[in-house]
């Protein structure tokens, strides 16, 4: 079952997706909580484009918590 965790709540996002509709307002409604600043998503590490296989190498040996996210331009 999926799930996704917001500053100390945990949902369960299986029945809101199963439909087309169910998945674009969910869509909208964590854009929305984003943009409001109600969540805070985890991320790990930021590294640029160029860094790729070392992003690849920390994602396999370290399994870090939060997403690894690579930065492309500056």
């Amino acid at each position: 079952m999926a799930r996704a965790a917001f500053t100390g709540v945990t949902a369960s996002l299986v029945p809101v997706l199963t439909s087309r509709d169910g998945a674009r307002a969910a869509r909208v409604t964590l854009l929305e909580w984003l943009d409001a600043g109600r969540i805070d998503p985890v991320g790990a590490r930021v590294l640029p484009l160029e860094q790729a296989a070392e992003a690849q190498r920390h994602l396999i040996e370290d399994r870090p918590f939060g997403r690894v996210l690579l930065r492309m331009g500056r």
